[in-house]
């Protein structure tokens, strides 16, 4: 009994096995305590105001008045205006718009004041088309077989020649005084300065014509 008294005192105590309802109740305690996480949140990004550049910075030599973006849509000053416009085109400097009408003229105006600066007369048919060389110069073609080329400083006819059909298309030559025109079925390069032409027979309707390069 001695032995058994003295092996007691010299070995560890025994853990207890806890209850299990006793855990039970701990786990409900804690869960009570801990609290729930927040839902989540999307990240939201919050777009700056994009500052309005200055319009007469476009055309820093422009006063606000006359810059294009004050400007209203451009109107016909002629009286009565045309009862149709057909084609248009800027100038290579975009300054200035040509304008083709059911009256039978070529109408050119300024893109930056819209004031009507002359109106090219001589064709016998509505134009169907204009195309400009540079900001001097434009070649228009009409429905009754015409391709005129006009100095738009003088409103005047530089060369003129009439082809077999109605003129659809036409495009220059970005280096060579040539003009190629779409005509029907066929396809005409016109050089107007030396009043030479040659034309091609396509087979079927040419619809568009462009020089490349």
């Amino acid at each position: 009994m001695i032995a058994n008294m003295l092996l007691r005192r010299h070995l560890p105590p025994q853990p207890s096995q806890p209850n299990p309802s006793t855990l039970l109740m701990h786990a409900a305690h804690i869960m009570t305590l801990t609290p729930s996480p927040p839902p989540h949140q999307p990240q939201t990004f919050q777009n700056k105001e994009e500052e309005t550049p200055d319009p007469t910075l476009l055309h820093p030599t422009l006063t606000s008045s006359q810059n294009p973006a004050y400007l209203p849509l451009l109107e016909s000053e002629t009286s009565p205006p045309p009862k149709s416009t057909i084609a248009m085109c800027y100038s290579p400097s975009s300054l200035l718009l040509a304008t083709t009408h059911g009256d039978h003229t070529c109408k050119v105006s300024s893109s930056v004041t819209s004031s009507l600066l002359c109106t090219l007369s001589g064709h016998p048919r509505t134009p169907w088309c204009v195309k400009w060389r540079d900001d001097e110069v434009l070649a228009t073609g009409c429905l009754g077989w015409q391709v005129r080329v006009w100095d738009v400083k003088s409103a005047g006819c530089l060369y003129m020649t009439k082809l077999q059909s109605s003129i659809i298309s036409l495009s220059f030559h970005p280096s060579q005084p040539l003009i190629a025109a779409a005509a029907g079925s066929r396809l005409t390069f016109w050089s107007y300065e030396a009043g030479r032409a040659t034309s091609v027979e396509r087979g079927r309707q040419v619809r568009a014509v462009c020089f490349v390069g």
